[in-house]
């Protein structure tokens, strides 16, 4: 193994999980926090075990499935169709 810090100073950047200055064949396990300083691509499944939060203008370009309650504090915007298979409740202070 290697102890101690580890800097890897290439300049090679990312495309592909194939490409850039590290490049790892098996998995990775990370027991703290990560930081990105720049994109992160995600090509495959995503999973995340706690809460997930989003800074910023969020595209999604496929469907969100929400299971439980859901708490939006701001507008939600629908640009197509929208179904509700279930009761709802609409309350308004204005």
């Amino acid at each position: 193994g290697v102890a101690g810090d580890t800097t890897v100073t290439s300049g090679t950047t990312s495309t592909s999980s194939t490409t850039g200055a590290l490049v790892v064949t098996g998995g990775v396990g990370v027991s703290d926090d990560v930081y990105i300083g720049d994109d992160l691509a995600v090509t495959g499944l995503a999973t995340v075990g706690e809460t997930l939060t989003v800074t910023g203008a969020t595209t999604l370009s496929d469907t969100l499935g929400v299971t439980g309650a859901t708490t939006l504090s701001s507008t939600l915007g629908v640009a197509g169709d929208t179904t509700v298979t279930s009761g709802t409740t609409s309350t308004s202070s204005t």
